[in-house]
């Protein structure tokens, strides 16, 4: 009778592999880069463009990213002073300088750049109603 010994071991397996698809990323329409210093007109126009970059997202579609870079005086693209900080560039076109903007204004420019015209006010409509007589009339108007 051999005795013989069982030395197999048994290596508990998990399974982690998880099944991931991944979306494929949304082309970048409007890159809008910050070129500033560590100061508060800097902060202010980063955050104006964040909330310019939401509203052109919400109201046109466009999908936009903001790009924050630190400057130091004579380091950097173009030639820097305390009165040209901070400088915006839409799509690699120094838009402003020096400036802050506001989100609409920065909004104006990205669609300019890009050849996208603001839609015009909602047409006027008479006291009477929606009719095919008086609209055409005021359209000519």
């Amino acid at each position: 009778m051999s005795a013989a010994l069982d030395t197999t071991t048994q290596i508990p397996a998990l399974n982690a592999a998880l099944d991931i698809t991944l979306e494929a990323p949304s082309p970048i329409d409007v890159e809008i880069t910050i070129y500033g210093g560590l100061d508060p007109e800097t902060d202010e126009l980063v955050l104006n463009a964040r909330r310019a970059a939401e509203k052109l997202d919400k109201e046109y579609g466009i999908y936009a990213i903001v790009v924050p870079k630190t400057m130091y005086w004579g380091i950097g693209p173009t030639p820097m002073t305390p009165f040209t900080v901070p400088i915006l560039v839409i799509n690699g076109h120094e838009v402003a300088s020096g400036a802050v903007l506001e989100p609409e204004e920065i909004v104006e420019k990205a669609l300019a750049l890009l050849g996208v015209k603001k839609e015009d006010s909602l047409p006027f409509i008479p006291a009477g109603g929606r009719n095919n007589t008086r609209q055409a009339a005021v359209a000519t108007w």
